[in-house]
C-alpha cells in the first residue's frame, strides 16, 4: 500500500511499515513547511493514504470537499504503536477500503467514515 506519513507521525513508524512491503515516503523528506491542502493533493496525486495525528485532514475532506486516497488519522497512541495500527486497519480493511475512508483510530476505538 501507498502511504505518506504526515510530520507528526513518529518516523521511525515509517521503517515498520517498510518492512512490511508498504511504500512510504515522509512529508518531513518532500518539505515540513507544507500545507495540509498541498499534502492532501500531492498524496491523492500520487495514490497515498495520508497517515496523521491532525484531524484538520478529515476537515479538509468532509466539509471542503478536498479529493483524497485515504486519511487514517491516530489519536492519543504512543509512537512506538502507530505503524501497528496502521498495518491493523490494513489487515482489518485492506486497500481499497482505507483508500476511500476516514480512519479515526485511538487506543479503546476505530471509527471508519467511507466516502464514496
Amino acid at each position: 500500500m501507498k502511504l505518506l506519513l504526515d510530520v507528526c507521525v513518529w518516523p521511525a513508524a515509517a521503517q515498520v511499515l517498510r518492512e512490511r512491503g508498504h511504500d512510504v515516503i515522509l512529508v518531513s523528506e518532500i518539505d515540513n513547511a507544507m500545507s495540509d491542502a498541498r499534502i492532501m493533493e500531492w498524496a491523492c496525486q500520487e495514490g497515498r493514504t495520508i497517515v496523521t495525528l491532525d484531524k484538520d485532514f478529515g476537515q479538509l475532506a468532509v466539509l471542503h470537499g478536498q479529493p483524497h486516497c485515504g486519511i487514517v488519522r491516530l489519536v492519543d497512541l504512543h509512537p512506538g504503536a502507530q505503524a501497528g495500527a496502521v498495518l491493523d486497519a490494513i489487515d482489518s480493511y485492506g486497500p481499497i477500503v482505507i483508500e476511500r475512508s476516514l480512519i479515526t483510530i485511538s487506543k479503546h476505538r476505530w471509527r471508519i467514515r467511507e466516502t464514496e
